[in-house]
């Protein structure tokens, strides 16, 4: 989650640039849904109506928010790491994407 290095990969919604660490919480999200984001652990304000790209502008920002958000991750999956149940279905976290998911499933919080 701390990796900066621009990737190749084009994404106008990222402003253009993606990072490994971008890339690497979009492939977390796609594991374990919902993903905890930024705004679960500190105030972000929307940006447009749209919390996701909030996030990444606040992650932007500067290295040290990216950081926060890293550790605020950890230790929110060593918290409920014992609560995450593999779930089937073809559900995609990340765009508008339909059809057979890759994985098969994703892992979620026990419904209590």
């Amino acid at each position: 989650m701390d990796d900066t290095t621009e990737t190749k990969v084009f994404f106008p919604n990222y402003g253009g640039i993606m990072r490994v660490a971008d890339i690497a919480e979009i492939a977390l999200g796609e594991i374990i849904q919902p993903l905890s984001r930024p705004n679960m652990f500190f105030e972000i304000e929307p940006i447009d109506n749209a919390q996701w790209i909030a996030n990444i502008n606040w992650k932007q920002r500067n290295y040290e928010n990216r950081i926060k958000y890293q550790k605020a991750l950890v230790s929110w999956y060593k918290e409920n790491k014992t609560n995450l149940v593999w779930t089937l279905g073809n559900t995609f976290m990340c765009g508008d994407l339909v059809g057979e998911h890759p994985n098969k499933g994703h892992y979620e919080l026990k419904k209590e």
